[in-house]
């Protein structure tokens, strides 16, 4: 009987043995007989570079991705400098910068308001068109009426100067009366605003200014002459003359 089995058994080893065999061809794993380390090649399994999957894209930048900067000021400090009726528009970057040119830091924001003129009294800010006084149309009662933006939104760009003191202990250096720290600058075109160096071009003078970008590209300044705020666009008539735009630098 022992003479029976023998060839069964032999048949049985002999199957498992191939099908272990087939088994490590397929994972690229190879047993070997237990010897010298340093004489038996690496055990891990084969790696062709060219069959590895691609790596996956990384996502595209969103908005809130594309801010670099955590805000200065929230709602409640713009309800508390402007009233409760300005909201801050948070696609738009909050910006800092000399833009008064008397050394002391000043804020410059975009908020949204259907009545930008309603709490001036009470807040002690000045609303100002510097886009529509270029056209020669500077009262602010007539143009607070209009709607430049065509989506309703009202923005309005909030300048304060001295920020961090304001409504609090001043700075040694600002002797400025309250209305005129604070500024509602109302119906000005743009999409996106940045803080820019300025060159007054005459005088040699460095400022510090806004440059906005409208819907059409139309690359244009916001800034205080020491009185007003004044709006210039790059390429009008007689005005190449008198500012460098960041541009030109």
């Amino acid at each position: 009987m022992m003479t029976i089995l023998r060839p069964a058994l032999f048949a049985v080893l002999l199957a498992a043995l191939t099908s272990q065999l087939v088994a490590q061809s397929s994972t690229g794993q190879t047993t070997l007989p237990p010897g010298n380390p340093s004489s038996t090649p690496s055990l891990a399994p084969y790696y062709n570079p060219l069959s590895a999957p691609p790596a996956p894209k990384p996502p595209s930048p969103t908005p809130e991705m594309l801010r670099t900067s955590a805000p200065l000021v929230d709602d409640a400090w713009i309800a508390r400098q402007f009233g409760p009726t300005f909201k801050l528009d948070p696609t738009v970057s909050q910006m800092t910068g000399d833009f008064f040119s008397d050394g002391l830091e000043a804020l410059a924001v975009v908020a949204t308001s259907k009545s930008p003129m309603r709490s001036m009294g009470e807040f002690h800010y000045r609303v100002e068109d510097p886009y529509n006084a270029y056209f020669g149309s500077g009262s602010v009662k007539i143009t607070s009426t209009f709607t430049l933006h065509f989506d309703g939104s009202g923005r309005s760009l909030l300048i304060v100067n001295d920020w961090r003191h304001v409504g609090g202990a001043r700075s040694a250096k600002d002797k400025t009366p309250r209305e005129e720290q604070k500024f509602v600058l109302i119906n000005t075109p743009f999409e996106t605003v940045t803080a820019v160096n300025l060159t007054l071009k005459k005088k040699k003078k460095h400022m510090q200014a806004l440059e906005t970008v409208d819907y059409t590209t139309l690359h244009s300044l916001v800034f205080f002459d020491g009185k007003h705020w004044k709006w210039y666009a790059q390429g009008m008539a007689d005005d190449d003359s008198l500012y460098k735009m960041p541009s030109e630098n």
